[in-house]
C-alpha cells in the first residue's frame, strides 16, 4: 500500500464515520479502541509515534470507565480519533527510511505537542463530567467555545499530518488537497454538533429561558433556586449520579453558585494535578494489562474435541464438563454447582484409590473442603451480575484472571473463592474493626480547629463501613498450611497493587471512574474491605498526627468524601443485585441475604443492626492503644498544608495586578481588615482578614480572595464584581462561602463602596442577597491599628473625641510593643482569660467588645484554642423543643426501642412529659437518664446504655447503704465554738464528732458535701464517684481522677419506692412538682453553704486579728 492510498484510506475513514456522531459515544469509542490496535503496531515502526499513541488510549480508556458521557463529550472523541487517523499513513513507511530522516524531524515537535494536547482536552472532558447539569446549561456558551477550539485545533492537526507525510513522500499536493477539502467540510458539522443539548439539557434551557434566561437566573438566588425546584436533577453531575448530593438542599444551590463564580480556566487548573494522577494510574493498568494478555496464551490448551461451544473454553477442566453435561452457550448456576461438585467428589474418591497418586494429600484435603455451600461463593465469582446463568465469557475471564503462579491447577483458584477469599475478608474486617476503635479511642484527644470536621467523618465512617462488616460473617474453615501460605500471597498482591493505585492518586478519589482505576474491573465486593483498610490506615495516621499538631479540616473532608464515593459504588452494587434478585425465578429473600457471606445483610435491614436492643446485646468492640505503639508520625501523608495558618496566619502582601483589569477593580484590590456589625453597630463575629486579587478570566467574579475565618477554623472564599449605581459610582458586590461541604449553606452577601481615597470599604451585608440591613467597615490599616479604634457609636456622639482616643491608644499600644513592656503581657493575659469565660458560657463577658479588640492572628488562635470545649450534639435532636442539642445530652435509659430518647439539658426539656408512638407508656421526667458531656456515637451507644444502667444500680446500693447508717445517727450540729477562737464547723469536723463508719459516706467530688438522692454518679471513672446535683449544675467538673466530658448518671429512688405511675397524669404532675421543689432545695442548700463559708472565712480572719492585737499588747 502506498502513502497515497493510505492518505485517501484515512480520508475514506474520516468521512464515512462521520455518521457514527449520530450513534453516540459508544460506537466512537469502540472505534477508537481498534484504531489503538492499529497505532500501536505503527508506534513499534516509528517509536517517536509511542509519546502520542500512549496519551490517545489512556484516554480512551478512561473515558470508558466513565459511568456516563455527554455527546459533546463524544463529539469531541469522534475529532480525536480523526486526528489520531492520519498517522496511519505512516505504517507504509519502514523505519530504517524514517530513522535520522526529516520525517522524524518534522513529525516529533508537532507529536509531542499533540499528546500535550489530548491530555488537555482529556482534562476538559473530567471537568466537564463533574459539573452540574444546570452549570452546564447556564456555562454552555463558554463550554461550547472551548469545545469548538479543541474540534478545530484538531482538524488542524490532522491536515498537518497529513500535509508533512505526503510532503516527505514527494505525493503530488493537489490530490492531497482536494481530499483535505472535502474533509474539513465535516468540521463544520462537527462544530454544529457541539453546541446541541441533550434532551435533559433542552429541557433545562427551556426552563431557564422562562425564567428570565441565563444571565438573570445567574445574577439572582431566588430565580436560581426556583429553577433547582423545577428540575432536581439540574443540581447533579453526570458522574455524581445516585450519590449523596442528589436531594435538592441549600448544599446543591451553594454548590452550583461556587460553580458558576469559577472560571472555566480556573477550573482547568485545579482539577489538572487530579487528572495528572488519574492519568499516571491508568497507564500504569494498561501496562499489567498487556504483560496479563501476554501470559494469557500459555493457558489455551488446543485440544481436539467434539464440536460445540465448549470448543470456546480456555481451561481443560471446565471444557471436559461442559462437554460432558452437553450445554451450549450457558447454563443455570444450580446446575453448574452441582457439576463441579461431582466433578471434585470424583477426583476425590479416585485420590482415595490406593493406585492413584495423581494427587498431593495437600491437594486431598482441598477436596475435602470443597462442600456444596462453599461452591456458591466460586459461582458468585463467576457469574458477576448474579443473574443465576453463567455463560463461557464468564468462564473464560474467571479462569483466565489467575494469576501466573496458579496457572498450572485450577484447583487452587477454585479452593480461594470457595475458602480462601472468605478468611482473608475476614482479616481485613477485623482490621478495619480495630482501626475504627482505635480512631473513637484518640478523638478525645485530638486538635482539630474544627471539630465539626471529626464528628462528620467518624459518623459517616463507623455507619456506613461497620454496616458492611457486622454482617460480614462466614463459615469458619481451617485451610491447610501450604494453600493457607499461597492465598496469603495472593492477598499481598492484591493489596500491593491497591496501594500503589491509592498512593499514585494521593487517597484522593475524585469521582467513580477513578476508583475503578484503582479495583479494577471486578465486583466491588471483592476488594472493597482491603480498599477500605487502606483509605482508613491512612485516615488512622492522619488521626495520630492531629494529637500533635493542627491538621487542615480539609483533610479530613477529602478523606471523607473519597469513602463516600466508596460506599457509593457499594450502594449501587446493593441496589443492582436487589433488583436482580427480584426478578430472579430462583431467588429468595434468603439468598440475597446470603450472597457474599452476608455482606448486603444490613443494607436489607439496618434497623436490625443499629436498635437499641441490638446495640446493647451486642456492643461494638473497643480497643486502646499506647503512646509509641503505631510506629513514628510522618507528615507527607497529608495532601493539604498544616493548620498552623489558621492559629497565626502568614502576613500575605498587598496584591498587585498581574494583568491588566478594569480600573473600578483595581481600587478593591489588596488587603482589608475590618468586621461586620449587628443592627447596634456592635461586631458580631470577630475581625475578618481579605486580600483581595483580580480573576483576570471568563468567570462572572471579577475579584477573589481566600482566607480562613477565625471563629470556624475554615477556608472561605470571597467573590465579587463591579456594579455601578445611577450616578456611575461603582460599587462592589460580594459573597462569602465557606469551602468545606457541610458549611456550604452558610453564606455572607454584602455591597458597599470606597471612601477616604479608598482606604476605607463600607456598606451593608446580609445572610439573603436582596435582604442586607447589617452594616460592615473593611479598612487598610494593620489589625493592631484597628483594634485601638473606638466603636463606631464613639464617631457618631464625639468624633474629635474618639479620633484622640484612638491616637493616644495606637501609639500607646506601639510603644508597648517596641519595649515588650510586661504591661502588654498583662493586658494579654487578662485577653486570654475573658476568652476562656467567653468560650465557658459567662454571661458577663462583652463578647462584641471581646471581638472588637482581638486582632484576626489572636482570635484564630483563641478560637482555636478554647472553643473546641464547646460541644455540639450535630446528628442528636432534643425530643421535646426539637433543636440541635448543644452542651449536655440527656438520653433516657427507660424509653427506646429503636432509637434514643434524647434531651438539652434544660429544665423545660429534661422535665418534660414526651409520647413516643412506639413506646406503651410516655417518657416521665422521673426517669432514669444519662448525662453525656462528650459526643455519643451510634457504636458507643451500647456501651453507654449498658455501664450507665450498671453504675446506676451501684450507686443506689451506696445511697441506700448510707441512708440505712443515717437513720441510726444523732442529727450533727452545725455550729463548733472554741474559747479562743469563733468558727463556723467544716464537713471534716462534722464528720470527726461521728463514730467511725464501716463503708466510706457517698459525697460530692466537687464540694466534699454528703451526697442523696437526687444526686448524680459518674458511669466512666473506676471508684465511686458522685457529684451533688448543685455543682452538676454549674457544669462538668474536672477533678481527678474525674474528668468534665465523663458521663454521669442520675440517682432517683427506685421506680417502685418513688411509686410512679405512668399512666396517671395527676402522679406525673406530682412528680415533676417534687422535682421542681428538690432543684429549689439543692439550689438553697447550695447558697447556705456558700453564706456558711464566708461567714466561717469572715470569723477566721476576725480571730486573726484579735491574736495579732493580743500578741502586739
Amino acid at each position: 500500500m502506498t502513502i497515497d492510498d493510505a492518505i485517501a484510506g484515512a480520508v475514506r475513514s474520516s468521512t464515512a464515520s462521520e455518521a457514527s456522531v449520530r450513534d453516540g459515544a459508544g460506537s466512537i469509542i469502540e472505534n477508537a479502541l481498534a484504531l489503538v490496535s492499529v497505532l500501536q503496531a505503527v508506534a513499534k515502526i516509528h517509536p517517536w509515534l509511542e509519546v502520542v499513541v500512549n496519551a490517545f488510549q489512556v484516554v480512551i480508556e478512561l473515558n470508558v470507565r466513565r459511568r456516563e458521557n455527554d455527546g459533546k463529550i463524544g463529539v469531541l472523541f469522534r475529532s480525536m480519533r480523526d486526528m489520531m487517523e492520519a498517522l496511519r499513513s505512516l505504517q507504509s513507511v519502514p523505519s530504517e527510511k524514517a530513522r535520522g530522516s526529516s520525517m522524524e524531524s518534522r513529525l516529533e515537535d508537532l507529536v509531542k505537542q499533540t499528546a500535550d494536547d489530548i491530555k488537555a482536552c482529556a482534562n476538559a472532558c473530567d471537568v466537564y463530567s463533574k459539573t452540574r447539569m444546570l452549570t452546564k446549561v447556564l456555562r454552555s456558551a463558554t463550554w461550547d467555545d472551548l469545545f469548538k477550539q479543541y474540534v478545530e485545533l484538531f482538524a488542524q492537526r490532522r491536515v498537518d499530518f497529513l500535509l508533512r507525510i505526503s510532503v516527505h513522500s514527494g505525493i503530488v499536493l493537489d490530490d492531497t488537497h482536494h481530499k483535505l477539502l472535502r474533509v474539513d467540510e465535516k468540521v463544520d458539522e462537527l462544530l454544529r454538533r457541539v453546541s446541541e443539548s441533550s434532551p435533559e439539557q433542552q429541557r433545562l434551557r427551556e426552563i431557564v429561558e422562562r425564567n428570565g434566561g441565563a444571565e438573570a437566573v445567574t445574577s439572582d438566588d431566588v430565580l436560581l433556586e426556583m429553577v433547582l425546584k423545577a428540575n432536581p436533577l439540574a443540581a447533579v453531575s453526570a458522574s455524581t449520579v445516585g450519590e449523596h448530593e442528589n436531594d435538592l438542599d441549600t448544599s446543591g444551590l451553594a454548590t452550583i453558585k461556587a460553580e458558576l463564580l469559577e472560571s472555566t480556566t480556573d477550573a482547568l487548573e485545579r482539577n489538572f494535578e487530579v487528572f495528572e494522577r488519574k492519568f499516571r494510574l491508568q497507564e500504569m493498568k494498561i501496562v499489567e494489562e498487556l504483560t496479563h494478555v501476554a501470559h494469557k496464551e500459555g493457558d489455551r490448551i488446543i485440544e481436539s474435541v467434539l464440536d460445540g461451544p465448549h470448543n470456546e473454553i480456555h481451561n481443560p477442566d471446565i471444557r471436559s464438563i461442559w462437554a460432558d453435561a452437553g450445554w451450549r452457550g450457558r447454563v443455570k448456576s444450580r446446575h453448574f454447582v452441582p457439576a463441579l461438585y461431582d466433578h471434585y467428589r470424583g477426583l476425590l474418591a479416585r485420590a482415595r484409590s490406593a493406585a492413584s497418586a495423581l494427587l498431593s494429600s495437600e491437594a486431598v484435603t482441598v477436596l475435602k473442603l470443597l462442600k456444596m455451600s462453599r461452591l456458591q461463593r466460586v459461582v458468585e465469582a463467576i457469574d458477576v451480575d448474579a443473574t443465576g446463568f453463567i455463560t463461557v465469557t464468564a468462564i473464560n475471564r474467571f479462569t483466565d484472571s489467575r494469576p501466573e503462579s496458579w496457572r498450572q491447577v485450577l484447583l487452587e483458584w477454585v479452593a480461594y473463592w470457595a475458602i480462601g477469599w472468605e478468611g482473608e475478608m475476614c482479616t481485613y474486617r477485623d482490621k478495619i474493626n480495630v482501626i475504627i476503635a482505635k480512631m473513637f479511642f484518640l478523638r478525645r484527644s485530638i486538635r482539630l480547629v474544627d471539630q465539626e470536621v471529626l464528628d462528620i467523618y467518624l459518623a459517616g465512617v463507623h455507619r456506613e463501613a461497620e454496616t458492611l462488616t457486622r454482617a460480614f460473617r462466614p463459615e469458619p474453615v481451617s485451610v491447610p498450611p501450604g494453600l493457607a501460605k499461597l492465598f496469603q500471597e495472593r492477598g499481598d498482591n492484591v493489596e500491593g497493587r491497591l496501594r500503589k493505585g491509592l498512593e499514585t492518586v494521593r487517597y484522593l478519589i475524585d469521582a467513580p471512574d477513578t476508583l475503578s482505576l484503582i479495583i479494577g474491573p471486578e465486583r466491588v465486593e471483592e476488594k472493597i474491605f482491603p480498599t477500605l483498610y487502606l483509605l482508613l490506615s491512612r485516615d488512622f495516621r492522619v488521626f495520630r498526627l492531629c494529637q500533635t499538631k493542627y491538621v487542615s479540616p480539609e483533610e479530613l473532608i477529602a478523606s471523607w468524601h473519597s469513602l463516600e464515593i466508596v460506599f457509593e459504588e457499594v450502594i449501587q452494587r446493593y441496589f443492582h443485585l436487589k433488583d436482580v434478585f427480584e426478578h430472579r425465578t430462583d431467588s429468595t429473600s434468603e439468598l440475597f441475604k446470603h450472597f457474599s457471606s452476608g455482606m448486603f445483610g444490613y443494607w436489607l435491614d439496618p434497623q436490625e443492626l443499629w436498635s437499641l436492643r441490638t446495640l446493647e446485646e451486642d456492643p461494638f468492640p473497643e480497643f486502646q492503644i499506647g503512646e509509641d505503639e503505631e510506629g513514628p508520625l510522618d507528615t507527607t501523608i497529608l495532601n493539604f498544608p498544616l493548620a498552623t495558618d489558621h492559629l497565626y496566619p502568614r502576613e500575605q502582601e498587598n496584591t498587585v495586578a498581574k494583568q491588566p483589569c478594569g480600573a473600578s477593580v483595581e481600587f478593591i484590590l489588596g488587603k482589608w481588615h475590618g468586621f461586620f456589625y449587628d443592627e447596634l453597630q456592635t461586631p458580631c463575629a470577630s475581625m475578618y482578614s481579605f486580600n483581595f486579587h483580580d480573576t483576570g478570566s471568563d468567570g462572572l467574579a471579577s475579584f477573589v480572595a481566600r482566607g480562613s475565618a477565625a471563629h470556624r477554623g475554615s477556608e472561605f472564599v470571597v467573590t465579587g464584581k463591579v456594579e455601578q449605581d445611577d450616578s456611575g459610582r461603582p460599587i462592589f458586590a460580594l459573597w462569602l462561602r465557606f469551602v468545606p461541604s457541610h458549611y456550604e449553606n452558610y453564606n455572607v452577601y454584602f455591597r458597599g463602596t470606597l471612601h477616604l481615597d479608598g482606604s476605607v470599604f463600607a456598606g451593608m451585608w446580609g445572610m439573603v442577597k436582596h435582604d442586607m440591613p447589617y452594616p460592615f467597615e473593611f479598612r487598610r490599616i494593620s489589625p493592631e491599628l484597628l483594634v485601638c479604634r473606638p466603636p463606631p457609636e464613639r464617631f457618631g456622639t464625639d468624633r474629635a473625641a474618639a479620633r484622640w482616643s484612638y491616637a493616644l491608644t495606637a501609639v500607646h499600644t506601639q510603644v508597648l510593643r517596641k519595649l515588650s513592656s510586661t504591661r502588654l503581657l498583662e493586658q494579654r493575659r487578662r485577653k486570654r482569660r475573658q476568652w476562656e469565660d467567653f468560650a465557658a458560657g459567662e454571661k458577663t463577658v462583652d463578647v462584641s467588645e471581646l471581638f472588637r479588640t482581638t486582632t484576626y492572628a489572636d482570635a484564630c488562635y483563641y478560637f482555636a484554642i478554647l472553643l473546641h470545649r464547646n460541644l455540639v450534639h450535630h446528628s442528636c435532636i432534643c425530643d421535646h423543643c426539637d433543636e440541635v442539642i448543644a452542651g449536655a445530652r440527656i438520653l433516657c435509659l427507660e424509653c427506646g426501642i429503636d432509637d434514643t430518647l434524647d434531651f438539652c439539658d434544660k429544665p423545660e426539656c429534661t422535665g418534660a412529659v414526651v409520647h413516643v408512638k412506639k413506646l406503651p407508656a410516655p417518657h416521665l421526667s422521673s426517669h432514669d437518664v444519662v448525662k453525656l458531656r462528650a459526643m455519643a456515637f451510634s457504636r458507643e451507644i451500647g456501651r453507654v446504655l449498658k455501664t450507665s444502667k450498671a453504675a446506676l444500680s451501684r450507686a443506689r446500693t451506696l445511697l441506700d447503704r448510707q441512708e440505712q447508717s443515717r437513720s441510726s445517727e444523732p442529727v450533727p450540729y452545725l455550729w463548733a465554738v472554741a474559747p479562743e477562737i469563733f468558727r463556723v464547723a467544716t464537713h471534716s469536723d462534722r464528720l470527726a464528732s461521728r463514730q467511725p463508719s464501716t463503708s466510706p459516706v457517698p459525697s460530692c467530688i466537687a464540694c466534699s458535701q454528703p451526697v442523696h438522692y437526687p444526686c448524680w454518679f459518674c458511669s466512666d471513672c473506676e471508684g465511686d464517684i458522685f457529684v451533688c446535683s448543685a455543682c452538676d449544675a454549674n457544669g462538668g467538673i474536672d477533678k481527678d481522677p474525674h474528668k468534665a466530658d465523663h458521663m454521669v448518671v442520675r440517682c432517683l429512688r427506685r421506680a417502685e419506692e418513688r411509686g410512679d405511675g405512668a399512666s396517671d397524669p395527676r402522679m406525673e404532675a406530682v412528680e415533676r412538682g417534687m422535682l421542681s421543689l428538690e432543684r429549689r432545695l439543692d439550689t438553697l442548700e447550695l447558697r447556705l453553704e456558700e453564706r456558711m463559708s464566708r461567714m466561717e472565712g469572715l470569723l477566721e480572719r476576725i480571730a486573726i486579728g484579735q491574736r495579732s492585737i493580743s500578741n502586739a499588747t
